[in-house]
């Protein structure tokens, strides 16, 4: 077993699910007929682990269907928002540190109004925003206890949501 995968299989196991990177990569290596072929005994042994993997992780093999029109697809994927269940999905960095702050780095919200204050934001419009956001992308994070930067960077992303949805397709 390669460090990758080891590395990998680590991941998985702490987060008690399969990542969708693994979950294509297994439904590629069960769906190639010269592995299943050329190898059946490693075919049988990895198709055995992973059926016993998705059994207790509630997860499938099947590719989920997406809902949305070509359309659609073609104007999210241009402005860089993606959608999990119908809802838009902050950028991985941004949630990231969403989640990092709310748990673990409670800001002042003095200092925060202050900091946003001195590069020329809103303390109220930012808070207000991200709020919203937070909220329309199912997060359970506070908006009072993140940091300046996040705060910002959250409500400039609720711009961006709002400018993309002002053209999105039907």
């Amino acid at each position: 077993m390669s460090e990758e995968d080891a590395g990998r299989i680590e991941w998985e196991r702490q987060q008690g699910q399969i990542s969708p990177g693994s979950l294509d990569w297994y439904r590629d290596r069960l769906n190639d007929a010269a592995f299943q072929r050329d190898w059946p005994e490693q075919w049988a042994s990895l198709k055995s682990s992973i059926d016993r993997a998705l059994s207790g992780s509630g997860q499938s093999l099947d590719t989920p269907s997406d809902p949305r029109s070509v359309q659609q697809q073609e104007h999210d994927r241009r402005f860089g928002v993606a959608y999990e269940n119908g809802a838009p999905q902050l950028p991985s960095d941004l949630s990231n540190a969403v989640q990092r702050e709310a748990e673990y780095q409670p800001s002042d919200p003095h200092e925060t109004a202050a900091a946003l204050t001195a590069i020329g934001r809103s303390f109220k419009d930012d808070y207000t925003a991200a709020a919203r956001l937070l909220a329309q992308v199912g997060s359970k994070a506070d908006a009072s206890r993140l940091s300046a930067q996040t705060l910002a960077n959250l409500a400039i992303f609720s711009d961006h949501l709002a400018r993309h949805q002002q053209n999105r397709p039907k």
